[in-house]
């Protein structure tokens, strides 16, 4: 299965997993889709039309196959204040699935549990159990340290 993700967008996650299916299951177009998307996923909205998305979602693909999500530039401000809690508010109502495993890439060194911290200080919402599980669910790869390179001898 095949995503493209929008990651930028707060919400662009959640409407590209809902069109990331060639076809929807229940025969739904993804214009009608999206605007489910965007009804039920909207804080205004109750947690009865988010139970409707969920179970909507419950039924695609990629809740029950392997599922990862790379972010580029993971440690930075946009990754923080947006893109990570994006993902925690989709994984707490249950439009990602509980086995996701969330890559973060970016040019800055630190350590797993730094980088945890980190974005964990702008996820609200949810139970302390999910905020550990959704963090345990990240992972981290700094840009390697380049190697040196040998100075060329003169003959």
């Amino acid at each position: 299965l095949g995503l493209g993700l929008g990651l930028g967008l707060g919400l662009g996650l959640a409407l590209a997993i809902v069109e990331g299916g060639a076809t929807m299951q229940n025969g739904q177009s993804p214009a009608s889709a999206r605007s489910m998307a965007m009804a039920s996923v909207s804080p205004a909205r109750s947690r009865a039309s988010r139970s409707s998305l969920s179970m909507h979602c419950a039924e695609e693909e990629f809740m029950t196959n392997a599922l990862s999500v790379v972010v580029l530039g993971a440690s930075g401000d946009l990754a923080k204040k947006k893109t990570y809690p994006a993902l925690y508010d989709l994984f707490v109502n249950d439009l990602l699935p509980r086995h996701v495993t969330i890559c973060g890439y970016a040019r800055s060194h630190k350590t797993i549990e730094e980088f945890r911290a980190r974005i964990g200080e702008k996820l609200a919402g949810g139970t302390d159990a999910e905020k550990a599980e959704f963090l345990s669910r990240c992972e981290y790869a700094p840009k390697p340290e380049p190697k040196p390179r040998p100075k060329p001898t003169k003959p």
